[in-house]
């Protein structure tokens, strides 16, 4: 029985019973939405895992989120040296080509260097095994489509600006970032994040954004979209948010991320690539978003198909589950290659209705 999540704590019995009558009750009628809400939520998904591994991945969402410190390669030598020489069992995480550690202790807060510059940034593993698929070159122009906190960006610029690290005779640089958000205040901490990390003589590589995009012309060569999605383990860390989960989240979920999609792969230029991503563990805002696109788009695609060190192949993608991945993730990625100019399709508004009422997503369980 799935009965340990996140919950509110119990009260002793003595100071239940000292309790007005309306405040039992208000305990007593939380507590039953709760079990109610984890018996459809475990439910849910212990028919598209199976009920042994469901048990097995619960168990690893409940345990705190695991980060790795990415040194920031735009501080000084002398900052980042401070950092791993200062902090204790630090071990460098494998699997990765940019430099990240993992410490069995907490870290400390980043430090600015002489120039404000902070010597490393938080983040899970598997977030720079995203930008990875993006297959970046120094001369790329690239859209983070939803792009706050920061950290995707963050990592896109190490790659994208690595020819001009502490090079100051070299500024005549190619590659391009526009960073975009929608919500006006995780903009901001977007916009906090580039100012903390990235030297104001490189920051005309980017371009920071808080819009409604809609795509039209083959802009970019690479796009990220890092879509909202149902984000369990979040929920699982959060009570009150963990209440409001309900089986038809994902089907609401999975038509805006389906929506997005279908906008961005009209901004990409043929040969270039869309790197689809969500934090869910849901299969149905995962490769059946993918699979729909494939389908459905405005452009022709193919899924590009890769392995990685950690994580495991999906129908359409990749995921990493902290049950098998040393508490990594979870993270969902897939990549998408537009392959052709295709056409503008007057009636695609037609064809996402259908979308909506998908019957297969309405007999794998979406309605309550």
């Amino acid at each position: 029985t799935l009965n340990n999540s996140k919950q509110p704590q119990p009260i002793d019995s003595e100071k239940f019973n000292s309790l007005s009558k309306n405040k039992k009750k208000l305990i007593l009628k939380h507590s039953l939405h709760h079990s109610i809400t984890l018996s459809q939520f475990s439910s849910f998904y212990s028919s598209q895992y199976g009920q042994d591994r469901w048990q097995t991945l619960f168990q690893s969402l409940q345990n705190p989120t695991k980060y790795c410190a990415l040194v920031n390669k735009f501080a000084s030598p002398k900052h980042i040296q401070s950092f791993l020489s200062t902090t204790p069992i630090l071990e460098q995480v494998s699997f990765l080509d940019l430099p990240c550690y993992i410490s069995s202790e907490r870290f400390k807060q980043p430090e600015k260097d002489e120039n404000g510059i902070m010597n490393y940034y938080l983040l899970d593993a598997a977030s720079i095994m995203v930008v990875k698929a993006l297959d970046l070159n120094i001369t790329d122009v690239i859209l983070d489509l939803c792009a706050a906190p920061g950290g995707k960006s963050l990592v896109i610029l190490q790659y994208l600006l690595s020819s001009i690290i502490h090079d100051d005779n070299n500024m005549d640089y190619g590659g391009f970032l526009t960073a975009n958000d929608l919500s006006p205040n995780r903009c901001r901490r977007l916009k906090q994040v580039i100012t903390d990390y990235i030297p104001s003589s490189l920051q005309h590589h980017i371009n920071i954004l808080s819009l409604d995009l809609t795509l039209s012309l083959p802009t970019y060569d690479k796009i990220l979209v890092d879509a909202p999605c149902s984000a369990e383990r979040h929920l699982l860390h959060s009570p009150s948010e963990f209440l409001k989960w309900k089986p038809s989240r994902s089907k609401i979920m999975s038509q805006k991320q389906y929506k997005m999609l279908l906008d961005a792969v009209k901004g990409i230029h043929v040969g270039g690539l869309l790197v689809y991503v969500t934090c869910s563990i849901n299969k149905f805002e995962n490769e059946e978003v993918v699979k729909k696109i494939l389908r459905n788009s405005w452009v022709p695609l193919e899924e590009v198909k890769r392995e990685w060190v950690i994580g495991e192949p999906c129908e359409k993608g990749w995921i990493v589950l902290p049950d098998k991945c040393d508490g990594w993730g979870p993270l969902y990625f897939a990549i998408l290659r537009r392959v052709g100019e295709g056409e503008f399709r007057k009636k695609e508004k037609k064809r996402f209705k259908r979308f909506n009422a998908d019957k297969n997503i309405a007999k794998e369980g979406y309605d309550e």
